[in-house]
């Protein structure tokens, strides 16, 4: 949760209410639980924190229009109740505002605060009081505000002119993330996989939702188009329930803390397609090279069960075959591949040469499949930049070996 500049004010605002009074926490008090009255009798969603002990309550934009001219019944426990003449009060303020704790009869600190009950005799160890949700929310639901409204219970011994409260925090959070940037999708065989930018978002706890369907949508459909969420990565393979040579349209949306989502991103279209696997393809055209798709390697280790040729094959299906570009080099060495296998198979020096030659893009594929892509580039540039410092470092040795003797 962010520091606003609102929610510093009001967790300034609440000890200067106090007026003098001697600040204390209510021994044995808890959160018992909140209920919807009339209209919102079962309406209410979790994220209210209605159960007992809930210490997070949250109201966002969508509970913010289904609470809309509603009620709730919140009660609230002090076991034991303490002894001698006690009297409490219940206030509530909107965020940025905030109400007088100084005694059972709360006022508005800055002009607004409500007020259930005050000066009450304390005769149970349960209170229960009615709040209005628009009154505790303060702002349109459109508002794009966000801030902390608060919930005072306080207590008052009337012969000692003691004081005691407890606040209980609503998180009111109503603005919605901005939308991401839909950049690519790519089609497979029954999937697709779909990439995202999002530099405007940056509090903590940002989520995405991907949403598909066979026709165009808007924020209004998504309830009947397909989708995932809690995705907290920016790229997703979707790989269940598509059907190939069918368009799907895919929009992406972000989701802060609060669950409230933003408007879709712009929207691409995919069209999975199934796949006929290259090995498949030569030996249905007479092919003959044993081994696999994987001829060069297979003609310099001599089998087709090497470790080396498993890491060659991962490398190809995992990270090649998702890019066009990786899969017009697998087309391009389908192509030419057997015959240079066929020229090295025969002879024994030139298979030994290959294998050497092999060695480096063993270790990048394995790097790569460890590491993805990006991290086997940053893990290369750190290699480099290694080697490079160290080679600096012979060449001046020798110099420094000099000038020691001199």
């Amino acid at each position: 949760m962010t520091v606003t500049p609102l929610r510093l004010l009001t967790a300034l605002a609440i000890p200067l209410g106090i007026a003098g009074a001697a600040r204390a926490a209510i021994p044995n008090f808890s959160f018992v639980g909140i209920e919807g009255v009339g209209t919102l009798d079962g309406k209410l969603n979790d994220r209210l924190g209605r159960t007992s002990n809930a210490t997070e309550h949250i109201i966002n934009i969508d509970d913010c229009g289904v609470y809309a001219g509603g009620e709730v019944d919140v009660t609230v426990r002090v076991d034991p109740k303490p002894t001698g003449d006690w009297q409490y009060a219940i206030a509530y303020a909107p965020p940025g505002k905030t109400c007088s704790t100084s005694d059972a009869n709360p006022e508005a600190v800055d002009g607004q605060c409500y007020v259930p009950a005050a000066q009450r005799e304390l005769d149970s160890t349960t209170i229960d009081f009615i709040i209005n949700l628009d009154d505790l929310i303060g702002s349109a639901c459109e508002s794009g505000d966000e801030g902390d409204a608060t919930l005072y219970v306080i207590l008052q011994n009337t012969s000692l002119s003691e004081v005691k409260f407890e606040s209980v925090i609503f998180n009111v959070d109503l603005g919605a993330p901005t939308a991401p940037t839909l950049s690519d999708v790519t089609s497979g065989d029954a999937r697709f996989v779909a990439k995202w930018t999002d530099t405007a978002n940056t509090e903590d706890g940002i989520e995405y939702a991907v949403y598909y369907g066979d026709a165009p949508f808007t924020k209004d459909d998504i309830d009947a188009v397909d989708g995932k969420s809690g995705i907290t990565t920016k790229t997703i393979a979707i790989e269940s329930g598509l059907s190939n040579d069918v368009t799907y349209y895919v929009s992406v949306a972000a989701r802060d803390q609060a669950d409230n989502e933003s408007v879709l991103s712009n929207q691409l279209e995919v069209t999975p397609a199934s796949t006929t696997d290259f090995w498949e393809s030569y030996v249905g055209a007479g092919g003959k090279e044993p081994g696999g798709f994987c001829f060069i390697a297979t003609a310099a280790y001599g089998t087709p069960l090497e470790a080396e040729l498993g890491t060659l094959r991962h490398f190809r299906d995992e990270m090649l075959m998702g890019s066009a570009a990786g899969r017009t080099i697998v087309h391009g060495y389908y192509q030419f591949g057997r015959f240079w296998a066929s020229y090295i198979a025969d002879k024994p020096a030139l298979r030994a040469v290959v294998r050497v030659l092999l060695v480096p893009v063993v270790w990048f594929a394995d790097l790569t499949l460890a590491l993805g892509p990006e991290g086997a580039f940053l893990a290369l540039l750190a290699a480099f930049s290694g080697y490079r410092h160290l080679r600096r470092r012979a060449r001046l040795r020798p110099l420094l070996v000099v000038q020691e003797l001199r």
